[in-house]
Order: C-alpha cells, then structure tokens, then sequence
C-alpha cells in the first residue's frame, strides 16, 4: 500500500501543539542558583560577618580548602554557561567547570601543604583534613583525600 505522503489533521495538530509547548527552563534555574552561590561564595572573600555567608564559606573551605580560591569563579562560569547555552548541549562543560575547583584544589594541596599526616586511620585523617581546611592550610576534607591518595600511587 502506498502512501501519499499526506499528514491526517490529526497529526498536524499534535505537531502544531508540541511547537506551542513551553521550553523548559530547568538551565535557566541552575543558571541563577550558581551566579548566587557564586556570588554568595565571592563576598567570602572578604572575610564578611554574615550568618549564611559565613556557615557556607566555613564549610566549602573545609570540604575543599585550597579549592575554594577558584570555587566561586568557577560558579560563576558555569551560570554563565549555562544561562548562554542556545539549545546545544552543556552538561559535560557545566560538570568540568564544577570539577575544577576539585582538581586545582588537589593539586594546591600537593604543592603548598606543609602538613605532614604520616599514615593515620581514615577515621582520624578525614576530621584533621576538614579542619585544616577550614582554617587554609590544606586542600580540606575532598582535595586533600584525593591529593593523598595521588600522592600514594
């Protein structure tokens, strides 16, 4: 049986109605979410007394101590990729973007982290790490972990 290659009205409705549909803008939220934690994460720079500020920054500072130097830029470039993404793919960019400040973070510890922690348990090296990067003088809890388990391969 041929076809004609004809379209059912039925069929240019549904077509004609998903065109209509609304885009999502689940970017365009994640966009916003980064440039205000982004920026929220800047201001700490500054060592200001604020009670969101302050807890936040506390506590990146000791998830990835050196890290957090490039952790708001990097927030901000992934709003800005995220907000500018005109349909293509942005995904893999937006993960990378959040994953440096991890591997910079790293790689700051293995070069300016004067602290030696010997070979401890897990247990007693990751609270030693979380504060040591609280207070700057390593790559904290997850840049330090991993700057340790580089340097022991």
């Amino acid at each position: 049986m041929a076809t004609t290659g004809k379209k059912s009205p039925a069929a240019s409705k549904k077509t004609a109605s998903a065109q209509n549909a609304q885009r999502p803008i689940r970017r365009e939220i994640w966009a916003v979410v980064c440039f205000f934690v982004g920026l929220f994460s800047f201001i700490g720079y500054f060592n200001v007394e604020a009670l969101f500020i302050t807890y936040f920054c506390t506590f990146i500072k000791g998830l990835i101590g050196y890290g957090y130097y490039f952790f708001p830029v990097a927030l901000l470039v992934c709003g800005g990729i995220l907000l500018l993404h005109r349909g293509r793919p942005v995904r893999a960019r937006a993960i990378c973007m959040i994953a440096l400040p991890l591997a910079l973070g790293a790689l700051a510890h293995l070069i300016f982290c004067r602290i030696e922690f010997g070979a401890p348990k897990v247990t007693e090296l990751l609270p030693v790490l979380y504060d040591n990067g609280k207070r700057m003088l390593s790559g904290g809890l997850v840049c330090g972990f991993l700057a340790i388990g580089f340097e022991k391969l």
